[in-house]
């Protein structure tokens, strides 16, 4: 079900932000991104709250059912020669809402099946089979979404239902409500009170910047990075394909995610055999990773992008295992489970970050946008070495840490 959804996000999802630019502008494409992700976030503390007090499963069935109905709604209101845009930037806020809603009971049901035994091989499972599912989805919707959007939309809707018939009728409640424990405050209130701890730690919280600058960078792929390849990628024939701007970016998605599944093992081997410590490791592969968004922001030629990718890719697989290790170290044992769900909102404020990109992108060339990743990357680097000076000394001497 996790992969089916992750299929059918990404036939969509990545792509409207060049949908919406084409019809409002860059600028105006990035607000409307932006007013879906905040949607999302507040259902995303919603559904964290509430999951455990009415279960995980009945969430889950309402947020599937609600967004099979938005994706059928935006399809009704994009048939051929039939279009009402506006009504696609409801149907997107809803979609996402229910995606918010989906997230945090979906996490609780992996954590509620698994021990720690089998926890680490099942995400594993789960992260190979949705890069594949990215993959497929983005590389397909690359190629349909310009000329058949309206018949992709009526399959991701029926592929939408169907998750939501397996949901209803095959998935089992994994959580006892005689565990249940009563929310007597707003959900407000209890999560300020909740998270206190980690938003007074210090470092913790130059973590977060510096998490939100890194993740703010990836986020740029999906929206500003795709707009320009629309608007100014040079189109490209091989064999009598044209490869078009949207067509590239589905490519540099696809290739990012088979260099991840490919590289990681035997990168990690090289790095050991190297004796490359930690913190080298961490602040070359933020850097790799940071020239690797500005190479894709100054150039419009595919070979030059494809390198990019590379650069990118290879920094990303070096800095994330040193960067998850990081994280791991800086919670004391009562807070570690508080700490590591404060860190998840990490993702939605680099979403937002995106969405900013996006508008701002729009009144920018792209070589400013390029030193504004620079400048994303070096403050990030700073951070973490200031992390590792103060608190994690011990983790400058150990040798590379592979991921998990």
């Amino acid at each position: 079900m996790l992969v089916l959804q992750r299929l059918g996000t990404t036939l969509i999802i990545p792509f409207m932000a060049i949908y919406f630019a084409q019809e409002y502008g860059v600028a105006t494409a990035g607000l409307i991104i932006l007013i879906t992700i905040m949607g999302s976030i507040f259902a995303s503390l919603y559904a964290g709250y509430y999951s455990d007090k009415y279960g995980r499963k009945k969430i889950l069935v309402f947020a599937s059912f609600t967004r099979s109905c938005a994706f059928l709604l935006m399809a009704l209101f994009n048939m051929p020669n039939n279009q009402i845009i506006a009504m696609s930037i409801f149907s997107l806020l809803l979609i996402n809402i229910c995606l918010g809603l989906s997230i945090p009971p979906t996490q609780a049901m992996i954590i509620d099946v698994t021990s720690k035994e089998n926890r680490k091989y099942v995400y594993t499972l789960s992260y190979w089979f949705n890069n594949t599912a990215m993959a497929i989805g983005t590389l397909l919707g690359a190629f349909l979404f310009k000329d058949y959007f309206f018949e992709l939309l009526l399959f991701v809707t029926f592929l939408n239902f169907v998750i939501f018939f397996l949901i209803k009728f095959l998935l089992v409640e994994t959580h006892s409500l005689k565990q249940v424990i009563p929310i007597k405050k707003s959900p407000f209130h209890e999560f300020v009170n909740s998270y206190k701890t980690g938003i007074n730690d210090v470092l913790f919280r130059k973590f977060i910047l510096a998490g939100l600058l890194t993740l703010g960078l990836e986020m740029q792929l999906g929206n500003y990075i795709s707009v320009l390849l629309e608007n100014d990628f040079k189109v490209v024939s091989i064999l009598d394909f044209k490869i078009t701007g949207i067509i590239m970016y589905g490519i540099l998605q696809v290739e990012n995610a088979v260099l991840v599944i490919v590289l990681a093992i035997m990168l990690n081997r090289l790095l050991k055999k190297l004796s490359v410590n930690n913190l080298t490791q961490l602040n070359v592969g933020t850097a790799l990773f940071t020239f690797g968004f500005f190479g894709l922001t100054i150039t419009n030629s595919f070979v030059f992008l494809i390198i990019a990718m590379v650069i990118l890719s290879i920094g990303e697989l070096m800095y994330v295992p040193v960067k998850n290790t990081l994280l791991a170290e800086l919670p004391d044992d009562e807070n570690r489970s508080k700490y590591m769900a404060l860190n998840t909102l990490n993702v939605r404020g680099a979403s937002i970050l995106g969405a900013i990109g996006l508008s701002i992108g729009g009144l920018l060339p792209p070589w400013g946008m390029g030193i504004i990743y620079l400048l994303m990357g070096a403050v990030s680097i700073l951070l973490f070495y200031d992390i590792f000076k103060n608190k994690i000394d011990t983790l400058n001497e150990e040798s590379n840490v592979s991921n998990g």
